[in-house]
């Protein structure tokens, strides 16, 4: 039985993005995002707006206005079919590959940043903090940086876990930052949990900090644990959901969402605003916050002599 879904056409491809003939099933079906997987189990996302872009992913529009992605029309399409300058699926839906742009992989990795000063850094902290009371996240600046917290919560394990992370670099024990790793991978409820969030906002920050000379050889220690997180996020038996899966080996790689990139410019042009967090707090329910969560925290490590005093309560 053949859908009524309008035709589609693909305009803009992440650098990840694959047009290798191959066949696809649908994976997972959201509001603004359809996820395929491949024989190999890589997933690529098709989406329908351009802040949602990463790496894997396709922006796609449709013949017809189309606000959302028809979760009844495409679990019917099972399988799909990568074919040269298309992609088809078996209920009849049909989207063009023709003419479509590839964002450069120099447009999905982190800038470099040249100069932090604790000023500006509080400042970014306050406005973290104040997005993330109003959308009552249970990941928050307090609870990461606070000295004593509430145990056995999410917050908690996630501070315990990035504690770890923070003692690794400060000490160059990459055992201890594959312990801390290892623990925040999964951590909490919902197609991209927290802690991978978390890790994903920490490895932007390390990248973006390769240029500072806060830490000795941070490249290299940045190296090790890229290689320690793609070593987890390859392992047989998977330890998170596929969709972090996803981001977490491209953040391995160096490449991240537009949502962070465009965070992370702002970040490193001095410019950035409570605007700018505002626009990360809209990137899944709480992902985009956690993620910055994780950028701050990574910084605080490599910014000299930083000590949280609550400023931002």
């Amino acid at each position: 039985m053949h859908t009524t879904w309008p035709s589609g056409h693909v305009q803009l491809m992440g650098s990840h993005f694959s047009l290798e003939p191959r066949a696809v099933k649908v994976h997972s079906v959201f509001h603004s995002a359809l996820n395929l997987i491949d024989g190999s189990n890589s997933l690529y996302t098709l989406c329908l707006h351009k802040e949602q872009l990463h790496p894997s992913s396709a922006l796609v529009s449709f013949s017809d206005h189309v606000s959302s992605f028809d979760e009844f029309a495409f679990t019917k399409a099972e399988q799909g079919m990568f074919t040269e300058g298309s992609l088809y699926f078996d209920c009849g839906i049909w989207v063009s590959l023709q003419g479509a742009k590839r964002t450069h992989p120099s447009e999905e990795i982190a800038p470099k940043l040249v100069s932090l000063e604790a000023s500006y850094f509080h400042k970014q902290m306050m406005f973290l903090s104040g997005i993330q009371q109003k959308k009552q996240t249970s990941l928050t600046v307090e609870s990461l940086f606070a000295t004593v917290s509430e145990p056995n919560t999410l917050s908690s394990l996630v501070s315990f876990h990035a504690k770890l992370l923070k003692e690794s670099m400060q000490t160059a024990d990459i055992a201890l930052a594959k312990r801390g790793i290892e623990g925040l991978l999964g951590l909490g409820p919902g197609s991209t949990p927290s802690g991978d969030d978390f890790i994903c906002g920490f490895f932007l920050a390390l990248h973006m900090g390769m240029s500072l000379s806060f830490m000795q050889d941070v490249h290299s220690f940045c190296r090790d644990l890229s290689e320690v997180l793609s070593s987890l996020v390859h392992r047989p038996r998977p330890i998170t959901t596929d969709i972090s899966l996803q981001l977490l080996g491209l953040a391995s790689e160096g490449l991240f969402s537009q949502p962070l990139i465009a965070m992370a410019k702002s970040f490193s042009s001095l410019d950035a605003d409570r605007s700018t967090w505002e626009a990360l707090a809209s990137y899944g329910h709480s992902s985009g916050l956690d993620a910055g969560l994780g950028f701050l925290f990574a910084l605080s490590i490599l910014l000299p002599d930083f000590e949280y005093k609550g400023e931002v309560c």
